[in-house]
């Protein structure tokens, strides 16, 4: 079993993620703990993954959060297992955590949200084949989405804006104005090379 801890940039909310490994110790799943700090008592709500969790990352100052998952999440010979990538957000509602919307058939395996929030950047890091970065708006079309009284706004607002191939890449960061994102290879890791992007 192993624990890690993730706090939302704010100090809202605590997600404390645990792996467990079945009896047969050959297969990974995940709880996800998520306390929310700023209610009395400090309610916790538990969400139970089926498969490993690759990455968990909280949207900068907001209340939503990205998680990458894979049913088999080993990296055999530079190849990537496909992955899939889900958005939750907390419903003031119903006072949970609810899955917005995946991604399926993805094989990213890194988060980085820009420091603005909203906008959020999907890496593949660590493949000899596969040099993606899925670039996603949260908010896009956020408007029509509740004009056409879609129960799942949050969900339908989420949209895939672009993928492009960063070859060589091992390393992604966003501007502090979360305008431009540099994606950049070390050399020590993989050949040269730097791309970057305005958002």
């Amino acid at each position: 079993m192993q624990c890690k801890l993730h706090f939302q940039s704010n100090g809202d909310f605590l997600c404390v993620k645990v792996d467990r490994h079945t009896k047969t110790g050959k297969t990974k799943y995940c709880n996800l703990e998520l306390f929310r700090l700023r209610e009395k008592d400090i309610p916790v709500q538990v969400i139970e993954i089926k498969d490993a969790v690759i990455a968990f990352a909280w949207e900068p100052a907001g209340q939503r959060f990205c998680l990458i998952t894979s049913n088999d999440p080993n990296i055999v010979n530079g190849q990537l297992p496909k992955t899939i990538v889900t958005f939750y957000g907390y419903d003031q509602r119903k006072g949970d955590f609810l899955a917005l919307r995946s991604f399926p058939d993805k094989t990213v395996n890194n988060v980085y949200w820009s420091p603005k929030g909203r906008h959020c950047l999907l890496a593949t890091l660590g493949s000899n084949t596969k040099f993606d970065v899925d670039f996603f708006d949260l908010d896009l079309d956020r408007e029509d989405a509740a004009k056409a009284n879609d129960a799942d706004s949050g969900g339908a607002a989420i949209r895939l804006v672009t993928t492009v191939e960063a070859y060589g890449m091992t390393d992604v960061e966003w501007d502090p104005s979360g305008r431009y994102v540099a994606t950049y290879g070390s050399m020590w890791t993989a050949s040269v090379s730097l791309f970057l992007t305005a958002f």
